[in-house]
């Protein structure tokens, strides 16, 4: 068997509200932007069978079938402006870097970080806060069974309805995140790959992309590990408490290109 490196690098940008990435426009790089993103809400019968490592039953027909018909509901007022805090933007700063942290762990690290204890109610408060800078985000209060390294992202165009092709998406366990605008016909699938049944899990996910009217523009294959995926954290130093915005930045796209070229990285 032979190694090659990779022909392509994938970034994935947060940004403020009113801010276009699209601004930047880079000549070697294809840019998909999405207001809304909404994390993984799963079935439980399908995560059941999850973890109770019932693999043909996830992967099947039936569990996308599923999952179309028991999308979820987006709560009322779900679009309304978040109220930034500086404890807000630590929890996030926290978790964006260990994801797999738990209510009392994160209460732990927030202790540490800021010199102060705080109680479980309080820092629900700004949890619940956070949240709300991209919807579906939460933090969840027990650790879920260990899947896979092997993610995979994939770019659907085409699409009907992305709202509703996303908030069907998420109601499956391995279906870890889909983003989408509503004036735009794409959406972004964040998908973990499971170590059997691979070809029947892509086989079907492409059936669920179908009903749809969606097909794939791109895909991108990568290792959630410290080799191969890399993040940075939320940069709170960045917001203005008295301005109540963003401090821009400059290009993006270009700063991080930069980045990865003194790095030392293959030219993208």
């Amino acid at each position: 068997a032979a190694l090659s490196y990779p022909n392509k690098v994938m970034l994935i940008f947060y940004v403020p509200q009113n801010f276009s990435i699209e601004a930047f426009p880079h000549d070697k790089a294809e840019v998909y932007t999405c207001k809304y993103i909404l994390r993984s809400k799963p079935l439980p019968e399908l995560l059941l069978a999850l973890l109770n490592n019932s693999i043909k039953d996830v992967v099947s027909e039936k569990s996308f079938a599923s999952c179309i018909e028991n999308q979820i509901e987006l709560p009322k007022g779900w679009e309304r402006k978040p109220r930034i805090t500086r404890l807000s933007l630590h929890i996030l700063d926290l978790v964006s870097l260990k994801p797999e942290l738990t209510l009392d762990e994160l209460r732990v690290e927030i202790g540490k970080k800021l010199g102060k204890e705080y109680l479980t109610s309080r820092l629900k408060k700004h949890i619940k806060n956070a949240s709300k800078f991209i919807f579906g985000y939460r933090i969840a209060s027990i650790k879920t069974q260990y899947i896979a390294d092997m993610k995979l992202v994939i770019v659907v165009g085409n699409i009907k309805d992305s709202a509703r092709f996303c908030l069907s998406a998420i109601r499956h366990p391995l279906i870890l995140g889909c983003s989408w605008s509503k004036d735009s016909h794409i959406a972004i699938l964040n998908v973990s790959y499971p170590a059997t049944e691979m070809g029947v899990f892509k086989s079907n996910l492409y059936w669920f992309v179908d009903q749809f009217g969606g097909y794939v523009i791109d895909e991108f294959d990568y290792i959630f590990s410290p080799e191969h995926f890399a993040a940075v954290n939320v940069p709170y130093g960045e917001w203005s408490p008295w301005a109540r915005s963003w401090v821009n930045s400059g290009n993006p796209l270009d700063v991080t290109i930069n980045r990865l070229r003194e790095c030392g990285c293959v030219e993208v």
